[in-house]
């Protein structure tokens, strides 16, 4: 004999066609729900535009943080560096910390070992830094001289 409880699952399982039309019909009559909250990365890219009209008006990053943490956006230079990607020009010499990307030209020139140290030696000189980083990056750089 069945359980009360495996009745139930059992006939929860076996639905009709007309019950499964009306649970689309009402997902698909859904409107779209608004968001109104938004994690900061979130938040950066909304105002990536503003952002970088700031910067362009010769504002610098340090700016732009001072007025987004008085706007209530709570968010340190290097976060904004990181969310931003480095796209933005560095507008000051204390902005001047993100490294270059190689270029398509010394990417071409490497050995297939080597090519192969290039994506993690990118990736690692683009991450914030920090001493595991930094010893990570020491690291890949030595097995490409040796």
């Amino acid at each position: 004999m069945k359980s009360s409880s495996t009745q139930r699952q059992t006939r929860a399982q076996s639905l009709s066609l007309a019950t499964i039309e009306e649970a689309r019909a009402a997902l698909e009559a859904l409107s779209e729900k608004k968001r109104d909250r938004f994690t900061v990365g979130e938040a950066i890219v909304k105002l990536e535009q503003p952002i970088q009209a700031a910067l362009d008006k010769g504002y610098s990053r340090q700016d732009v943080v001072a007025v987004l943490n008085r706007s209530g956006v709570p968010i340190s230079l290097s976060s904004l560096r990181y969310y931003l990607g480095g796209a933005t020009t560095p507008s000051t010499p204390s902005d001047v910390s993100e490294p270059d990307k190689p270029s398509l030209h010394a990417s071409r020139s490497l050995s297939k070992a080597e090519s192969k140290a290039l994506p993690p030696l990118v990736a690692a000189l683009q991450a914030p830094r920090s001493p595991a980083n930094r010893q990570h990056v020491e690291d890949v750089i030595a097995y490409l001289i040796e």
